[in-house]
């Protein structure tokens, strides 16, 4: 009999479950014709019903009713809560929400503590609640409660209102994070209002446990979660499936499952739908994003509609229905006074955070701190946790009493003034920059369209003039005269407020000093007839919101021509809601662009996880999607921006006009083009060049499909036919789609293997090389080493671009990519200090070495003497551009020519050298003749090298053999003899023309006191001053 009576109460719970349903059905179509917000209608249903509950007759209506305030509340949020927080988290824009992340956490955290701590001083010192009512304790129970404010409904009033997305995302994360912090700073509150409560540190310790503990549950969920959805990713049914159990299943394992750590359901939840709007979306197909909007919509208002019914027939039974003792006539007056006291507290916490809130990111003007103070409106999680306060058994009935009737009274109105009047001061307050400008287009459109009804009307009187029609009816009905008066109304009232306007902004511009000296200009007729100052600022950003408009539809072109996906296409709209949002300054979408994926800190968190064998197949994957919807998105708005601006010579607005628009729109594609070329071709070349072969595999597909529909459509394939050969290919796409990127994690060891550098030690050296060594990753733009510095490193490019530079050498401006070194030519010379600079050109990647080991290894193989002084002569030449002489007058690419035709040398100390053209690298000569003359091209030079040669140095061909003897022992590079014409050539051929023709003027002598190091066997050279230079007057 007990399991008939148990089955009976489940089917009654069911029962009331789709009744409340029924009415929010109903409900919903009444407030459609009212200005008030469901959740509020929904809400008073909900009390009306429970108010009269004793007055229900009727045995199953009553046992429904009861049915409701018998849920536990922890079952109310077991039921409920994980599928309405999941929503409005995984709805989040995570793009623009991470560039406010400090700004969302100084809004909640601090704000909610000096909110609640305001409110209850409030309810004991000016309501003057006794300890009978309010304790201390329990007073700041209330206060966090009534702090905590609903995302879903907050987000929903200022998207009707057309509130700047910037700001919308702003709040949203507040309250999401707000939702969090209340749950913990709740927790923490009743255990003192009971009489629980340790020390502060123990508090607070337990708290910071449920956060890291709920967000840990969160995250590994979201890693389960994100891995399954690329596997399922293209059955809608599967993905609806695997979100809404991801969601519950983490709320149930975090509120029930001991895990050894404390954590709580609610941050988990919140959690999990960050982690996954984050890293899911990307993964989500097109065909699949749409149904699963659609169910979590319907889930939102499912959930919502059935908490709001439960509250209300609880607060209104508990309230109205028993009559409560403990209410008294004092109690209305003071929820008034409450509920605008709590508007004030909110305010005044914003207000003493703001300067620390403007401190990073977009200023928050005073306009937005007030509306964010006055748009948190309390609703269904309130409601829940209100009801998890009163049903604690430790609480005495007059305090749950007492408490549920304020939390009642205060979500009712927060709920129907709040949500009501948001869109008035986001209208008067001029938040919504584009409202004028937007009515003008909505002008213009309904304009066209009565051109277009007309014209249609006058097509179909001529085509049925013999026919009985009643065209006044039929006016009537196709909306012509409802058009008409609508253009009439918004005419009117744009006609007037655009008067109003221009009379202030004339009235400005006439007294300030500029328009009166402009003025004065134009009565002298010095002024000229039209200037970029005669453009209203009106005109600019009403054609501004065209164009910005018409490049909606330019993405949307694209999307569905298939040139990008569908998370491309809605970042690249949110890149225009940025510039509508802003659409009285320049257009700056690219910086809202450049912020969403240019993300050092994503990228280092990247890197850290591909060092953990068991998640780098997880991190490489996730690498890759995040380089794919870059460079989706990037070419895309690339794309679109070209087409725009060959568009704009078609839009009716003045050349001026047309150039300022044209200019903006180039600023930013030019910006976008530099960024992925410079940055991502350079950073990951691997995955674009993986991306590129995806898109084209993609687009052939893409085709044969097109040919499929083509021939079925033809009648030359039958039904059977076209759903088999179309499975087949529907398979491909699938293979295709799945193709993903290796990121495996090289040892340095096999990295300096594979490098000419080390190729001629053993394997066990190169280990023990690698012990010593470490990698660093270095962002764009960030500096490596800088000039003046201690040189203790050298570097190995092993990913991206750097960029070299010295301030000493202004000449000296060179690009490394991945293979070459940093820093090569510390190696061989004696200074201690870095003399030049690099700086990262994009994401960069690098072996660290210090340069005592490679000096070590240096002086080991005559092959690596060899390969670091090829990869120095450049930089040398630079560095020493007199004793180098015409090597630090030619490009990077000549030298590395003529570095071909000479052989490495290396002589002991005391060595008899002859030679007849070569470059002194290191060390110390003195020649073995006192005195010598030689003739070259009518140049007389004299050498008297009694005081010795030092390294570095060139010899150039002078008709005739070097013959020197070495101090020291010295390295050379060798010119090969039969290869001089060649050389001669490759230099005369790097120099222009001109510059050629330009003789050295001055007898330039080879003396005894050394080599004249501006010559090198040629008689044009590219300084024509007199020169005169002793070796000894530079020193290595």
């Amino acid at each position: 009999m007990s399991e008939h009576l148990d089955v009976a109460q489940i089917a009654i719970v069911i029962f009331f479950i789709f009744v409340a349903l029924t009415i929010g059905g109903l409900v919903s179509e009444i407030t459609k014709k009212i200005m008030i917000p469901y959740p509020a209608a929904v809400f008073l249903v909900g009390i009306l019903i429970g108010s009269q509950f004793n007055n229900i007759h009727n045995h199953l209506l009553h046992r429904t009713v009861q049915a409701a305030f018998n849920i536990d509340a922890n079952s109310n949020m077991t039921l409920f809560l994980p599928a309405l927080v999941f929503s409005s988290a995984f709805n989040a824009d995570i793009y623009i929400m991470k560039q406010q992340i400090m700004q969302i956490f100084v809004l909640s955290i601090p704000s909610l503590l000096i909110s609640a701590s305001l409110i209850c001083l409030g309810l004991k010192l000016l309501l003057e609640y006794d300890d009978e009512y309010y304790s201390w304790g329990f007073a700041f129970v209330f206060g966090v409660v009534v702090t905590c404010t609903d995302t879903l409904q907050v987000v929903k009033l200022l998207n009707n209102a057309e509130a700047p997305k910037r700001f919308i995302s702003l709040v949203q994360g507040e309250s999401l994070v707000n939702n969090c912090a209340s749950m913990v700073l709740m927790l923490i509150a009743v255990n003192c209002a009971r009489g629980d409560c340790d020390l502060l540190t123990v508090e607070l310790s337990y708290g910071l446990s449920l956060l890291l503990g709920g967000a840990f549950v969160g995250i590994m969920f979201g890693l389960f979660t994100v891995w399954w959805i690329r596997r399922i990713n293209h059955n809608s049914i599967l993905t609806i499936n695997l979100t809404i159990v991801s969601a519950y299943v983490t709320y149930f394992v975090a509120e029930s499952v001991d895990l050894g750590f404390r954590k709580n359901g609610l941050i988990a939840v919140i959690t999990l739908g960050l982690f996954m709007s984050a890293f899911s979306k990307i993964r989500i197909r097109t065909e699949v994003e749409h149904p699963l909007q659609i169910f979590w919509q319907y889930t939102q208002f499912a959930n919502e509609t059935i908490i709001f019914i439960i509250t209300g027939v609880t607060c209104g039974y508990k309230i109205f229905d028993q009559q409560s003792p403990y209410i008294r006539k004092q109690d209305y007056i003071n929820t008034i006074l409450l509920y605008f006291y709590i508007l004030l507290s909110k305010f005044i916490s914003v207000l003493l955070l703001l300067p620390t809130i403007n401190l990073y990111g977009q200023q928050v003007k005073m306009s937005e701190a007030i509306l964010f103070s006055y748009s948190g409106t309390r609703g269904a999680v309130q409601l829940m946790l209100a009801l998890l306060v009163v049903k604690e058994p430790s609480f005495s009935d007059q305090w749950s009493d007492i408490f549920l009737f304020h939390t009642t009274f205060i979500v009712i109105l927060t709920m129907l003034i709040n949500g009501s009047t948001i869109p008035l001061y986001v209208k008067f307050s001029g938040l919504c920059a584009t409202a004028q400008y937007r009515a003008k287009v909505r002008l213009n459109f309904l304009q066209e369209m009565k051109e277009q009804i007309e014209f249609k009307l006058n097509q179909m009187k001529e085509d049925y003039k013999q026919k009985t029609i009643d065209w006044n009816k039929v006016e009537y009905f196709s909306g012509l005269a409802e058009t008409n008066t609508q253009i009439q109304q918004k005419d009117d009232k744009l006609s007037k407020k655009q008067l109003d306007e221009e009379n202030k902004h004339k009235k400005e511009k006439e007294s300030s000093i500029i328009g009166r000296f402009q003025k004065l200009l134009k009565s002298k007729g010095l002024q000229d007839d039209f200037n970029d100052d005669d453009i209203d600022a009106d005109d600019i950003i009403e054609t501004r919101d065209r164009f910005l408009m018409a490049l909606k539809q330019t993405y949307w072109d694209l999307y569905s021509q298939n040139q990008c996906g569908g998370k491309a296409y809605n970042l690249l709209i949110e890149s225009v809601r940025w510039d509508l949002d802003t659409v009285e300054g320049r257009m700056c979408s690219w910086d809202f662009i450049y912020s969403v994926f240019y993300s050092p800190i994503y990228m280092r968190f990247l890197y850290s996880l591909n060092k953990f064998p068991i998640i780098r197949g997880f991190s490489g994957d996730l690498l890759f999607d995040w380089v794919a919807i870059g460079y989706e998105v990037i070419s895309t708005y690339v794309r679109a921006h070209e087409e725009m601006e060959n568009m704009i010579e078609e839009f009716p607005i003045n050349v001026t006009l047309k150039k300022k628009l044209s200019k903006e729109s180039k600023e930013n594609r030019t910006n976008a083009e530099n960024f992925i070329e410079g940055y991502f071709y350079v950073s990951f070349p691997e995955i674009i060049k993986l991306i590129q072969t995806k898109k084209s595999a993609q687009g052939c597909l893409a085709s044969q499909g097109k040919y499929l529909l083509r021939k079925y459509e033809l009648g030359e394939l039958d039904f059977q036919q076209y759903q088999k050969l179309k499975l087949q290919l529907n398979n491909f796409v699938c293979n295709v789609e799945d193709i993903r990127p290796i990121w495996p994690q090289i040892s340095i060891h096999t990295k300096l293997k594979v490098l000419p550098l080390f190729s001629e030690f053993n394997d066990d050296l190169l280990k023990q090389l690698a012990l010593q060594s470490k990698e660093l990753l270095f962002d764009k733009d960030e500096c490596i080493y800088r000039e003046g510095d201690l040189a203790r490193y050298f570097y190995i490019i092993t990913r991206g671009r750097v960029n070299e530079t010295s301030s000493a050498y202004i000449n000296y401006s060179i690009s490394k990519d991945i293979g070459q070194f940093l820093s090569c030519h510390h190696i061989v010379l004696e200074s201690t200090l870095y003399i030049s600079q690099v700086v990262a050109a994009s994401l960069v990647e690098v072996i660290q070495i210090e340069i005592e080991l490679m000096v070590s290894l240096y002086k080991q193989s005559l092959y690596m003497q060899d390969y670091v002084w090829r990869d120095s002569i450049f930089s040398l030449s630079r560095f020493y551009p007199k004793e180098l002489q015409i090597f630090s007058l030619v490009d990077r690419e000549i030298i590395e020519n003529i570095l071909t035709f000479v052989v490495f040398k290396k002589y002991q100390a005391y060595t008899s050298v002859s030679f007849q053209a070569g470059i002194l690298l290191q060390g110390r000569l003195t020649e073995q003749k006192q005195e010598k003359r030689i003739r070259l091209e009518e140049d007389q030079f004299e050498m008297n090298c009694n005081d010795g040669l030092q390294g570095p140095l060139l010899f150039p061909f002078l008709n005739q053999t070097y013959t020197y003897q070495t101090e020291t022992a010295c390295s050379f590079f060798l010119f090969d003899e039969t290869k001089k014409e060649e050389i001669m050539k490759l230099i005369q051929t790097e120099r222009s023309q001109e510059r050629r023709r330009t003789r050295l003027q001055t007898d330039l002598r080879v003396s005894v006191s050394g080599v004249n190091r501006q010559s090198f066997g040629f008689s044009y050279l590219l300084r024509p001053s007199k020169v005169n230079l002793d070796v000894n007057e530079s020193k290595h």
